[in-house]
């Protein structure tokens, strides 16, 4: 199955790599997203980790598909965050 994907940078085809490319043919579309998706949620951790950004962190765990809402991914990030104060001393 060719899949593509259509969002805000473009139409793409995503690219599998290691175990992920022996088992393509039988991926769906529903795997394929969800791959991407946790990519996405990776990726922006990363950025908002390095960048020190504490409104970023909260939107990156948003993104990340066992989070529920919005609302449970700020919640998480403020707990973390009081029981962890000094590391995030120079998050703005």
């Amino acid at each position: 199955m060719k899949v593509s994907i259509i969002g805000g940078g473009g139409t793409r085809v995503p690219i599998l790599v290691g175990a992920l490319l022996d088992l393509q043919e039988r991926l769906g579309l529903t795997e394929i997203s969800l791959i991407e998706q946790v990519k996405l949620y990776e990726r922006s951790l990363v950025d908002a980790v390095a960048y020190r950004d504490l409104k970023a962190l909260i939107e990156a765990l948003a993104l990340n598909p066992l989070v529920p809402s919005p609302a449970v991914a700020r919640d998480l990030v403020l707990a973390f965050k009081e029981q962890e104060a000094p590391y995030f001393d120079s998050f703005k």
